[in-house]
C-alpha cells in the first residue's frame, strides 16, 4: 500500500513545489552511501551493498519562512554502484526521490523525511553467465545533519532505513545506508 502512495504523495508534490512563487532554489547534490547487506564481493575484498553507492541528485528546496528557518527539499537522484573481479562483475542501480523537511539554526541544519528508491536492478556477469534481480519499489524514513559553510554549500551525513524485496518474491534484503554528501543551491 506504502509503496503506491508515495509516488502519487511525490507525483502531485513536485509540479505544486515548481510552480510557486516562493523562495525557491535549485537543489544538487552529490553523495557517497554505504551500508546495506552485502550482494557481492571480489576476491579482492570490494563489496557490492544494497542501499550502497554513489548517489547525484537535482530538485528544488523551498524556503517556508522569511527568516529561511525551515524549508522543504525535494530531489530525484539516481544511485548506482558496481565491483568487478577476475571472473565478472556486479552492478546495482535505482531511482531514487527525497522529500525532506528541513530546520535550520545558523550553520546547522536537521531534517527529516522519507526516500523512495524505484526500480532498484542488481545484475550480475560471472563467467560469462549473466543474471538479474529486479527489487520492489521500496520507502523508508531519512534523517539527516548538514553543516552549511557559505550560502548554498554544506556538507551533511544522512542515514536511512529501507528494504530491498525481490519482484519474483522471497528474497529480501538490508538496504539501509549512512552516507555523506555535499550539495550547492543556488
Amino acid at each position: 500500500m506504502k509503496n503506491r502512495i508515495l509516488p502519487l504523495l511525490f507525483g502531485l508534490l513536485f509540479p505544486l513545489l515548481f510552480s510557486m512563487p516562493s523562495r525557491a532554489e535549485l537543489y544538487l547534490e552529490a553523495s557517497l552511501e554505504s551500508g546495506g547487506d552485502t550482494l557481492a564481493r571480489s576476491s579482492l575484498g570490494d563489496e557490492l551493498n544494497a542501499g550502497g553507492g554513489v548517489k547525484l541528485a537535482i530538485g528544488t528546496q523551498n524556503w517556508l519562512d522569511d527568516a529561511g528557518s525551515s524549508a522543504l527539499r525535494l530531489s530525484v537522484g539516481y544511485l548506482w554502484d558496481d565491483v568487478s573481479g577476475s571472473n565478472g562483475s556486479a552492478e546495482l542501480e535505482a531511482l531514487t526521490f527525497d522529500a525532506l523537511y528541513l530546520i535550520h539554526s545558523g550553520p546547522h541544519s536537521f531534517g527529516v523525511g522519507a526516500t523512495w528508491q524505484a526500480s532498484p536492478r542488481y545484475r550480475i556477469h560471472v563467467d560469462g553467465v549473466n543474471s538479474r534481480i529486479d527489487y520492489q519499489d521500496t520507502v523508508g524514513p531519512v534523517i539527516q545533519y548538514s553543516y552549511r559553510f557559505s550560502p548554498g554549500l554544506e556538507l551533511g551525513f544522512r542515514f536511512s532505513d529501507l528494504e530491498y524485496e525481490a519482484e519474483s518474491g522471497g528474497e529480501r534484503r538490508d538496504a539501509g545506508s549512512f552516507g555523506v554528501y555535499l550539495s550547492n543551491g543556488f
